[in-house]
């Protein structure tokens, strides 16, 4: 299976246990250690974070390390602070305390936080890299909506700035479901080239995506949930991503 990897060092974040250990792997600080298996997301590699309040979505407890990730599975951005890459080699480069100060939530490394496991300051929200967010799974600043990787938003799933509406990718949209600039209404959801009659599920969204994005064969009954889609389209469509990734090199 031909995989596209980023060389690095890409920098990241990791939790490992009091002994440095993770899921039965030695880590030493400065020292790189190697996975020598094939690259799965979730299911064989090195894991890490992109974003550090990002490893306490799947760890309770642990050292968190900011690290220096090689080989990087390359795979689309994802919104949320919880974003997880997979790679062959990982390098512990500095231990990241916990702490700060004026925090009533847990596990926060910013200060004046009322949620948890915040890395930025002022948060009133889960699971923040930024400041000043009311939601969840904020990268950006300002934001009240939730997993906005932009700024001073108040919707949801918004990668540009200054939305108030939901999974906008443009800027200052009052609408939903833009690509645009400074739109008030919102256009139709197209998906598999049709508009779609109810909004998808983001997490089949995704690993559909990811799936696309790798030319083994793959059983496409899970994503038939979503709107539009059949079994024709979903195999039609990874040929297609097939096809121009080989034109593309």
């Amino acid at each position: 299976m031909e995989q596209k990897l980023i060389a690095g060092p890409v920098t990241g974040y990791k939790m490992v246990d009091k002994n440095l250990c993770c899921r039965g792997m030695q880590y030493k600080i400065g020292e790189t250690v190697y996975h020598d298996g094939p690259l799965e997301r979730c299911n064989s590699g090195l894991h890490f974070c992109t974003n550090p309040s990002g490893v306490w979505v799947y760890y309770s407890e642990g050292r968190m390390f900011r690290i220096e990730a090689f080989d990087v599975l390359e795979t689309a951005p994802e919104p949320g602070a919880d974003e997880k890459k997979v790679c062959r080699g990982i390098r512990l480069v500095e231990e990241i305390t916990v702490d700060g100060a004026n925090n009533t939530g847990y596990s926060n490394t910013g200060d004046y936080n009322t949620g948890n496991r915040n890395t930025g300051d002022y948060n009133t929200g889960h699971y923040n890299t930024g400041h000043y967010n009311t939601g969840n799974r904020n990268t950006g600043d300002y934001n009240t909506g939730n997993r906005n990787t932009g700024n001073r938003n108040t919707g949801n799933r918004n990668t540009g700035n200054r939305n108030t509406g939901d999974s906008n990718t443009g800027n200052g949209n009052v609408c939903d479901n833009s690509s645009g600039h400074f739109n008030t209404a919102t256009p139709p959801l197209i998906m598999f080239d049709l508009p779609a009659d109810f909004a998808p599920d983001m997490d089949t969204v995704n690993s559909l995506a990811y799936r696309l994005s790798q030319n083994e064969p793959f059983d496409p009954t899970p994503f038939l949930s979503l709107p539009n889609a059949t079994t024709e389209k979903i195999l039609a469509l990874h040929q297609l991503h097939i096809t121009k990734r080989k034109e593309s090199k």
